[in-house]
């Protein structure tokens, strides 16, 4: 399977919570009992993640679990064999082409351990351990893929130390001054069924696409004309890389917009980005302006159409 996506320019990453749980009803599961995290009362703390089954996404939003499905239990990081296990793993699949993992549920460790005999006091949060294991993890896999790209799921700002990029999903509007003030970090925006705001939104803000459909339950095939759309914005973004893809995003510096639409700039390597995003269900009028310079020639670029090459001056 990896060699035939290779073959059509794809990287092939697993998504695994392998660093941090294991499933109860596994087999494997009775070798780390005594490594799961434990709560006071010295029982394994557990999980269930709603979107196991649909019947979990639905009591998970009424705030109680009812549903079928697997329960969870975290591995406390002190535990030499979980890791060394995860590292072999990661390893075998590396020799199979895999080119990367992102680590889910990373973002929300930090649980305190009350176990007795992990080899820590007892009601201490295990997180600098956890950054030693991460450590020592991005060592052995780079030492045997250096290439190999690890990223995690909505992590906080301390695991860019340890890992290449964040698996983000933002979907509210309070992106983009983050973007502005912290260009080198990379992140996604979720994209739902028929979500197309989300997609003009990451093209705005040089994000990737995180495709999240029936709660992951289905592939973007499902919704076949935002999967077009889709291919139309990503053939603009891979058509200006130093701008679109690896540019500085400047925010709304540099240029100024005139209607009713959001915009921002993104400075390359000979100029400037304008991206204009309607977001509301009417067409709009607008003027864009420079706000260093006048406009001597330029490209148009809208989804679904031929590229406009302009070559008179204009603001």
């Amino acid at each position: 399977m990896c060699d035939a996506l290779h073959a059509r320019g794809m990287k092939v990453m697993v998504l695994t919570h392998r660093q941090s749980a294991i499933n109860m009803e596994l087999p494997e599961y009775k070798r780390f009992e005594l490594w799961t995290i434990k709560d006071r009362l010295g029982r394994p703390r557990t999980e269930v993640w709603w979107k196991t089954t649909i019947e979990a996404l639905m009591t998970h939003n009424m705030g109680h679990f009812e549903a079928t499905g697997p329960v969870w239990t975290r591995v406390c990081p002190y535990c030499d064999a979980w890791w060394e296990g995860f590292r072999d793993e990661l390893k075998t699949l590396i020799d199979m082409g895999l080119d990367g993992a992102q680590l889910d549920t990373i973002g929300t460790e930090g649980n305190l351990c009350y176990a007795t005999n992990h080899g820590h006091k007892p009601g201490t949060g295990p997180m600098p351990k956890l950054a030693e294991r991460l450590a020592w993890l991005r060592e052995e896999i780079r030492a045997h893929k250096p290439e190999f790209v690890l990223c995690g799921e909505e992590f906080g700002d301390w695991l860019f130390q340890y890992l290449d990029l964040p698996y983000s999903r933002h979907r509210a509007d309070d992106a983009q001054v983050f973007r502005y003030t912290f260009p080198e970090t990379k992140e996604n925006v979720a994209v739902s069924a028929y979500s197309y705001d989300q997609v003009n939104k990451s093209l705005m803000l040089g994000m990737g696409m995180d495709i999240e459909v029936w709660g992951l339950k289905k592939s973007v095939l499902a919704c076949p004309e935002l999967a077009d759309y889709i291919k139309q914005v990503v053939e603009i973004r891979r058509a200006f890389p130093d701008y679109l893809m690896n540019g500085r995003f400047m925010d709304t510096l540099k240029a100024s917009v005139d209607g009713a639409v959001r915009y921002a700039v993104h400075e390359g390597p000979q100029g400037l980005a304008v991206v204009l995003w309607n977001n509301s269900n009417a067409p709009q009028d607008c003027r864009v302006a420079f706000t260093e310079g006048r406009l001597e020639q330029g490209t148009l670029c809208k989804p679904g159409e031929a590229m406009e090459w302009s070559g008179c001056h204009a603001t």
